[in-house]
């Protein structure tokens, strides 16, 4: 069978067909330390783990999207959505659990093949997140640790996330990358769409000197948050059955806002999606979807 390593050193393999249409699997992952296999695919890769290489059409426009596992490519999703709609080739680099480092190392390999007629859309993770182990860009929070590194290693890095993290530092940078993207992004028909996925991300950069983006000014948690019926949002959850921490119809939801604002320039709301739809024995019924803590 068919067999290459994908962009976050994941395999991706064709099991069997359905007619003349492939299968394909996703393998478990095998980090062996080659920093430079994430992100090895220039072409990202779609919802089903299918390598973009070997099958876009290169005049094509895109939807280029970047952040975490609110943009992770599932089948379907929001993202795919919009990328149907208007016809334009999905090269997403979503990555559960991963930090704003890696969301700045993916725009940066890949802003020079922005086109003019592209679309780029950013979510911004929890600005807490730290990319500490560097094959391993989903370890970004102390309670991933123990998923990753060996419990000798865990007090280091603990050490490093209670003492070496500067808050100023960290919402510098996330300004500086903005004010970047802007520079990379000028050429474009239309801007940017810039979400905060958190709202302590939102938060800290309220007040600050930001770049003329359009900006989404709620955070997708809220969405997330909301889903879960009012009797339970209390109640302890584990894993996360829902793609993109999204019910389907949410989905087709978000999609359609940003479709609505790419046509029109609208602002896209918080106003609309459903509520009240998922009880915690739902949830817990349900399959995990994310491979690490999104």
């Amino acid at each position: 069978m068919l067999r290459w390593r994908n962009w976050y050193t994941h395999y991706v393999e064709v099991v069997g067909t359905v007619g003349s249409s492939p299968i394909w699997s996703t393998m478990p992952p095998s980090y062996n330390g080659e920093y430079n296999t994430l992100l090895k695919c220039e072409y990202g890769f779609d919802s089903c783990r299918r390598c973009q290489c070997l099958k876009l059409n290169k005049s094509m426009s895109t939807l280029w999207s970047f952040g975490d596992s609110f943009t992770h490519p599932h089948p379907n999703n929001w993202i795919e959505q919009i990328a149907t709609h208007y016809k334009l080739a999905n090269k997403s680099f979503g990555f559960n659990g991963s930090s704003l480092d890696f969301t700045y190392l993916a725009v940066n390999r890949h802003a020079k093949e922005f086109k003019e007629d592209d679309v780029v859309i950013v979510a911004l993770t929890e600005v807490s997140r730290q990319w500490v182990v560097k094959d391993q860009p989903g370890c970004t929070h102390i309670q991933s640790l123990e998923s990753f590194v060996p419990k000798s290693d865990i007090m280091f890095y603990y050490r490093y996330f209670m003492t070496c993290v500067i808050p100023e530092v960290v919402e510098t940078r996330l300004e500086n990358f903005l004010w970047a993207l802007k520079a990379k992004t000028l050429h474009l028909k239309q801007k940017p769409i810039v979400f905060f996925c958190f709202g302590s991300t939102l938060d800290v950069m309220k007040n600050k000197s930001l770049p003329e983006f359009n900006y989404v000014s709620w955070p997708l948690q809220a969405v997330t948050k909301e889903e879960i019926v009012v009797q339970d949002r209390t109640k302890k959850f584990t894993g996360e059955p829902r793609a993109n921490h999204l019910m389907p119809n949410n989905h087709n939801i978000l999609a359609n806002k940003v479709i609505a604002s790419l046509a029109t320039g609208q602002q896209i709301t918080q106003e609309g999606f459903d509520k009240n739809i998922l009880t915690h024995e739902q949830y817990h019924k349900m399959p995990s979807v994310l491979n690490s803590v999104g």
